[in-house]
């Protein structure tokens, strides 16, 4: 089983009432809403078609942010999957609701091992956040 920077498995899992159960395919995760949700929603890898709605909620966790910068940041993520993972996750109509971004560095302060996973940046659409 290949794991991703974040430690993630690349094989899919299910997670409802019971806990975790393998499915989906490679680099998909499904996953149950929290309380209060009830739609399927799936966890995947981000791909250049997800580039534009991804530049939105970033530049919603951002403001301010020129668009040039963000745009090319997608950009190299997309480029390198060894040092990058982004997440992503799409409602049952295929909306994309957030993002996690992962990267390894080759340090961090008071880490004894190395490469080292980072999360870089995160955001949930307001409406689905409980």
């Amino acid at each position: 089983m290949r794991r991703h920077a974040s430690g993630f498995n690349a094989v899919g899992r299910e997670r409802c009432s019971r806990g975790w159960r393998t499915g989906g395919g490679q680099n998909t995760r499904v996953a149950c809403m929290p309380v209060g949700y009830s739609q399927v929603i799936m966890i995947r890898n981000a791909g250049p078609e997800d580039t534009e709605s991804w530049l939105v909620m970033r530049m919603t966790s951002w403001p301010g942010t020129d668009e040039p910068q963000p745009r090319s940041e997608i950009a190299m993520m997309l480029c390198d999957a060894e040092h990058f993972a982004v997440f992503v996750c799409q409602d049952p109509k295929g909306k994309l609701l957030c993002f996690a971004e992962v990267s390894l560095w080759s340090w961090a302060e008071n880490c004894e091992s190395s490469p080292v996973d980072y999360l870089e940046g995160w955001f949930v659409a307001e409406h689905a956040r409980r």
